[in-house]
Order: C-alpha cells, then structure tokens, then sequence
C-alpha cells in the first residue's frame, strides 16, 4: 500500500496508527512533518491517545519553496538533505542559509555520494494538491486542538 502510494487503503486500514502503536519513539510524544495531509487522515490521528494537543502550520510563500527546492542536493545512499545556495528576500525577511556537507561527506552516514536532490515541477505540483485540502484540514484543527500558524505571508 506505501509503495503504491494508496492513500485510500492506508486509511481505511489504519496503517497510521498502527505504525505509530508500534513505533517505541511516539509512545512518549512526537512530531510529525508533511502529515497529515487530509481532514481524514487528522480524524484518524485523533484516535491515538486521545488525539494531538497542538497542530503547527508552517508557511512559506511559494517563490521561496521552489527556490528551497532548486538548490536541493541529497546524500544518494542515506537520504538527508542539504542545500547549496543563500535564498534571500529582502522584502518579506527571509534568508535560508546554505547547508552543505563538509568536506563532501554527508553528515549522517559519510557518504561522499551527494547528487541533486531538488525536483521544483514535482513540487509546484504538490502545492497545488496541498493547497486544494489546506483550508478543510486548518478547518479541522482548529476545532480540536490548540492550532498555531506561524507563516510568511505577504499581505496585499
């Protein structure tokens, strides 16, 4: 079902919360990142332990994520992500500093296999989908849990 990426199956099995009742590490708290994507996949989130006590929606303007993405670069053999260019915008506040590994050995397993990691089409493609289910999930946890948006947003 991971492999084939079917979202449906996951939930109507409840793989989520299976792997997270197994999972040593989230016996005691944890965080997530990029899940859950869907007011679905939050509903059934809320059936571990009682449910999560805080949502945190992080955002950057969308010229700012693709650049992140265009100067991607990842360790081919362990995965970890590295970056290798200042992203600057001077209006809205914004400097990402650049995280390469030294010497050309990555951090985690000290691989010197450091390829481009970044895929901005795919990307863009993602915030097109996330964006169409942002304001039902948002919707949805700031019924149930202590929502805390921080995010970059211009204001016109």
């Amino acid at each position: 079902m991971v492999n084939a990426e079917d979202s449906e199956a996951l939930l109507r099995e409840k793989i989520y919360l299976k792997l997270l009742r197994l999972t040593p590490h989230a016996q005691n708290g944890f965080i997530m990142t990029d899940f859950p994507n869907t007011a679905a996949e939050a509903e059934m989130l809320e059936q571990y332990k009682g449910g999560m006590n805080a949502f945190v929606h992080i955002s950057l303007p969308d010229d700012i994520l693709v650049d992140i993405e265009e100067n991607k670069h990842k360790c081919g053999d362990c995965g970890r992500n590295y970056y290798s260019e200042t992203i600057i915008d001077e209006e809205q506040g914004i400097r990402i500093e650049p995280f390469m590994p030294e010497e050309g050995h990555c951090h985690d397993c000290g691989s010197t296999n450091i390829v481009d990691g970044g895929d901005p089409i795919s990307l863009e493609q993602g915030l097109t989908a996330y964006k169409a289910a942002k304001d039902n999930l948002l919707g949805f946890y700031d019924h149930f849990v202590s929502l805390l948006f921080w995010g970059i947003e211009r204001l016109t």
